[in-house]
């Protein structure tokens, strides 16, 4: 979600108490691989919902996702969290039942301003295209 409303998560810890019914399903979920002389990036996004979750600080994802597999993909569990962080972003990935929960904030470490929840076959299925599609492109 976004429009000014932050979500607050102080303790990744924590997870459980969440009330996950906060997070906006998404229907059109698809990863994103863009490529420009600078190389190349990725973004989540999910169009219905006007949610882009950007990786600003990934460079040249494309030769990197190249030699993935679904075992390399960025996921957690509501336990133990996918979490990741650079100059001004952060990102927090989890699963819980049969959704992935997606959380990105900026500057206040704990604090985000995009989330929303995949259901984890669309997930997987967008990562194993995007890994396809990077593969084809070296």
């Amino acid at each position: 979600m976004s429009g000014g409303e932050k979500l607050l998560i102080s303790d990744l810890g924590a997870l459980q108490q969440l009330d996950l019914s906060a997070f906006p399903a998404a229907a059109d979920f698809e990863i994103e691989l863009t490529s420009s002389d600078g190389g190349s990036s990725i973004r989540f996004a999910d169009h219905g919902l006007n949610v882009i979750i950007e990786f600003p600080w990934w460079e040249d994802v494309a030769s990197e996702i190249a030699q993935w597999s679904l075992a390399d993909i960025p996921s957690g569990s509501i336990d133990s969290p996918y979490w990741d962080m650079d100059q001004g972003w952060h990102v927090a990935i989890w699963q819980a039942g049969d959704l992935v929960y997606i959380a990105q904030g900026g500057e206040i470490e704990g604090e985000y301003e995009r989330w929303f929840a995949v259901p984890n076959s669309i997930y997987r299925a967008e990562w194993e295209r995007v890994i396809r599609l990077a593969s084809s492109r070296d």
